[in-house]
This record gives C-alpha cells, structure tokens and sequence, in this order.
C-alpha cells in the first residue's frame, strides 16, 4: 500500500500520504491512532490533500481524505460498506481534531461518494482505496468499477510497486556504498506480442522502465535481443520434454533483470507473477544458453582486435607503458559457506577479506574491454596461482604478430622477453616475470623514490581494471552482492555478465567514478569480514569462559580449588 501510494502520489507537492500505521480499528470498534505522527504530517500544512489509509482488524482496508484551504473538507470511506464504517468514522473526528489552528471548524466527516460502488468481494478493499485517492486527487473517474476494471487495476498496481520497490532498492544501494571509503493509464494489450511480460512495464513506466531494470534503453535491448535472437530460437524449447510458456525475449528480458537486481529466485519470480519453479527453470536454462553466445561475440572478439599495431593506429596505448597490452587483475565475490570438514572448506575462505567466496582472473586492455575471464576458483588461491594456470592464454596473446616486430619497443623486460608485449599487474603477481613479460609493482616498504615512481606509473596505467571491475559491479548486483546461487552456475554468470559489460562499454565508455566504486565494494567486505571474525571470536571466548566455570564447579563438588585446572579434573576423575 504504501509503496503504491508513495509512487501514484510522491510527485505531487499537494499530496501528502499518510503511512498505514497513523490509524487502525480493531474489531472491538475502538480507534488508535498515533498522534504524533499525524501531527508530523499535518505541520506547515495550509492547503495540501491528506490520503490516510485505515486498517480495520488487519483484514480490510478503509480510508480519510481531508482537504485543506478553500474547499476545507474531510471524507472517511469504507468500499463495503461494513460493520468497520462506524469506527472509521469516529478515526476521522480524531484526524479533524488534530488539524492545527482550527482549519476544519465547523467541518463534518462524512462519507465519500465515489460512485465506484460497493465491494462484493473480499480482497479488492485495497484497489477501490486506492482507486478513490485517485479521484480525491483529481483524476478521471472510470464509473461504475467492474471485474474487468478491478483486474486491471490491480495489475496496474503491482506494476507500480514493483516499479517502486526497484527504485528504493538502488536508492538504498547508493547510500550504502557512500558510507565507505574509496582508498586505494491505458489497458495493455497482449495479444500477438513477443513480450507479454515486458509490456506492462514498458507500457506503464515507459521506456525509462526498461533501461531501470536492464541497464539498456530499449533501442540497446533490441540491438543486443537481435544478436543473439538466431542462437536462442536455434536452442531454447528445442527437443523433448515440455515446452515452456514463457516467449524468448521475456525469457531474455527476465534474465537481465536478475542478473541486474541479483537477489534470491523467490524475490525475482514475484516480479513476473511466476511460479519461483518455473522463473528458476527458465532463467537457468537462459544463463547456461546465452553465456557461450554472448562471450564469444563481445569478450573473444574484442580479444582478436586487441593488438599492438591497433593500439598504435587509433592512439589507444597505456600511457606510462605503451609497450603493454593488456592489464590483469582478480577480482574476489563473497559466497556462501560450502559444507564438509574444514579443509575442505577452508579453500573457499579469502585471509584478505575474512570471508568465504570465489575467484576469478580478468584481463582488460587499454580500449576498457574484458579480452578474458578465467574459471573461478576458491577464494583462498592466489593470485600467482591463477595467473600461471591461465599462462596458455597469456603466452599466446602478448606474442608479437610478424607484423608487429617492426613498432618501436622499449619497455622493460625487453632484453629477456623480446617476442613479447607486456601485462601490467599487481603486487599479487610476485614472480611472473620469470616465465612472461609482466610488469609489476615493486614490493616493501623501504623502496627508493626511482622504484615508488614506477610503481605509481603501473598503478595508473592498471587503474583500467579497477575501473572495469566496478562497471561490472555496478551494471550487475548479481556480481556484487553475496552469491547465493549454485556454484556450478558461477562461471556461465559471470561471464554472461562479462560480456554484457562490454556491449556497455561500447557505448559508454569507463570512467574513474567506476574505479571509485570498486574500490568502496571491496573495503565493504572486507570491513564485513573483520567483523565476522570479531564476532566468532567473541563467541568462542564466551563458549570457553563458560566451560571454566563449570569446570570450576565440578572441581569444587568434589573437594577440588577454585583455581584447579582440568588436568586435576582429570585426575580425580580417574581415581574414581
């Protein structure tokens, strides 16, 4: 209700909406009502309209209407006409009653007439309070509400909520990512249409609504639908088995939503109004299908157009190395905790972050496109140890082209590395330049200014990754958030996710705001790990504190001292 509310009306500067909570009526016919709470709503106001819904026994929905100023005016409304309709009277000599400096004198509550007609039902209360604040409001009365109205309005307002919920929930992503540090009306028609279940938000929240809810206008979401449409209609519904009801490009359009909006199955399938079975059925055979398409076309092609000669020609070169083809870096996800002993599972857990999670090497050139993504592995593998089970890729990539070995070279390593570009990477890759060309930070504190100067020119140069890993983060939750889904889905997800980034990229380029970004998720959940750890901690120093006194008792019942040790325990326990 609220959520409805906040969306039909939050843009009106002489609306103001009440929360649900301000006034209930029990079944007892007696009325409670928050009164601080309506005079919060009611100060300053002078001639604004007041929606307040009513929750009568937390089984049916009544309303007040008050207006203020010339036409001062105050309506309760209850579309049953029940039993409830007495105490949501009595509700709004309250509500009149605490209207500042008198301005409903000589007022009387009455009931509103909406010539909607009555409820015959016993679940559509919501939709006719809601249709009536509509008409409060000012808009077009509908007549007469039908079956055929109440549908639709009831889908339209599900729409609207779900529109609603989308935006608090990036609302409340954006406030909680600043909080760290970034150190180092009209009817839809369904019928012959290939998107029935995108329609009603393409309809209803007009193009806007699309690119909210998959990081692409519309124009960029039938581009990116007609690249791949030939390899989905070659292998979705195809063979035997059931066929499912949901078309393809709601299939598509669903996929990116929750790779969008991350979250848990249940969560997403409600959106659609779909059985979370079914949602979960589709978008995994969707993910699974699209994940070799999409990686091959926007990740493996741009990896066959990142050469040397190409940089040079179009001026695309890092700017401190030129030489250098290409950054890498890991990026690290928090999943959950896998079962089984603690070796185990204790590959899984990150020293870093303090935290269970996943792995996963990408390598991004200096045009700020992904050219490789490597299997994920346990959060406990380092970084060296990805690199070199990725050295196939890396040793045939950096190879110079024969029309290659002509362009001026001299970066560093070139005397034992000459047939190679070099790699930029981080301190995490100590050792990789024995066996390729790869430049890297020196490491330790007492370094010279000649070695810090380097090391700030790599870190700059390198940025890219860091800019293209927050890209990501922000464009897919799915990557940001803590994983939840099947760790055999992993890698089809992220890089799906992969390449959707660069189809973004290519029409909006990287920015430092990216890195910043980045930088901030990571110093989140590394601050979340420490606090586990704390937490554990506390608990086992309590669970021990706790074994000591009662150690001490059993000690003390059997003619023991107080400060006996459980070796004297053990003892006593053997000479009986």
């Amino acid at each position: 209700m609220t959520n409805v509310m906040t969306k039909l009306f939050g843009s009106n500067p002489k609306v103001r909406v009440a929360s649900p909570n301000m006034i209930s009526v029990p079944i007892n016919g007696k009325v409670w009502t928050d009164n601080q709470a309506l005079a919060a709503l009611y100060f300053g106001a002078s001639d604004e309209k007041f929606m307040i819904p009513v929750n009568c026994n937390g089984n049916h929905w009544c309303s007040i209407m008050i207006e203020l100023g010339e036409k001062k005016r105050i309506y309760f409304y209850d579309p049953m006409e029940s039993s409830y309709k007495t105490g949501v009277r009595s509700a709004a000599q309250v509500a009149k009653q605490l209207v500042p400096e008198q301005q409903l004198d000589g007022c009387r509550a009455q009931s509103y007439g909406s010539h909607l007609g009555v409820q015959t039902d016993s679940y559509n209360c919501g939709i006719y309070v809601l249709i009536a604040f509509e008409l409060f409001a000012g808009a077009a009365s509908p007549g007469l509400v039908d079956k055929r109205t109440l549908q639709y309005m009831r889908y339209r307002y599900l729409i609207e909520a779900v529109l609603m919920e989308l935006q608090e929930r990036r609302i409340e992503r954006e406030q909680d990512i600043e909080q760290y540090s970034n150190a180092p009306l009209h009817e839809v028609d369904q019928e012959d249409t290939d998107t029935p279940l995108m329609d009603p938000f393409k309809d209803l929240g007009g193009p806007a609504a699309i690119k909210d809810m998959t990081n692409f206008s519309l124009r960029e979401f039938k581009e990116l639908w007609i690249s791949v449409r030939d390899h989905v209609r070659a292998n979705y519904n195809v063979g035997r088995g059931r066929r499912s009801e949901i078309k393809p490009k709601d299939a598509f359009f669903m996929t990116l939503v929750m790779l969008k909006e991350g979250g848990t199955w249940d969560s997403n399938a409600k959106r659609f109004r779909l059985a979370t079975t079914t949602f979960t059925d589709v978008v995994t055979k969707f993910i699974k299908m699209l994940a070799p398409k999409v990686y091959v076309d926007y990740v493996e092609e741009r990896c066959d157009q990142a050469t040397m000669r190409m940089a040079r020609t179009k001026d695309k070169t890092f700017r401190n190395y030129p030489c250098a083809l290409y950054a890498v870096d890991v990026t690290f996800q928090q999943s959950w905790r896998p079962g089984g002993s603690i070796s185990e599972n204790g590959k899984f857990y990150s020293g870093k972050h303090h935290l269970y999670g996943l792995k996963v090497e990408v390598s991004v050139d200096s045009r700020g496109f992904a050219i490789n993504c490597s299997h994920h592995e346990p959060g406990a593998t380092h970084d060296i140890t990805m690199f070199k089970e990725n050295k196939a890729f890396h040793l045939q990539k950096i190879k110079k082209l024969p029309s290659e070995e002509t362009l001026p070279d001299e970066g560093p390593l070139l005397d034992t590395h000459p047939d190679e570009w070099a790699i930029l990477a981080d301190k995490g890759y100590q050792g990789a330049a024995e066996f390729l060309r790869c430049i890297i930070p020196k490491k330790g504190r007492n370094i010279s200014r000649a070695d810090q100067s380097n090391n700030d020119k790599i870190a700059h140069d390198r940025v890219i990754v860091e800019n293209y890993f927050g890209r990501l983060n922000i464009l897919w939750r799915i990557t940001a958030d803590k994983y939840r889904l099947a760790r055999e889905l992993y890698d089809d997800v992220f890089r799906l996710c992969v390449g959707l980034t660069n189809a973004h990229v290519t029409r909006c380029s990287l920015r430092s705001d990216n890195g910043d970004w980045y930088r901030r998720s990571q110093n989140k959940l590394i601050e979340l790990g420490i606090k586990i750890k704390q937490k554990r901690r506390l608990a086992q120093e309590k669970y021990r504190a706790k074994k000591r006194r009662r150690l001490s008792s059993s000690i003390s019942d059997l003619g023991g001292e107080e400060d006996a040790s459980e070796d004297a325990l053990t003892q006593l326990s053997q000479a009986f």
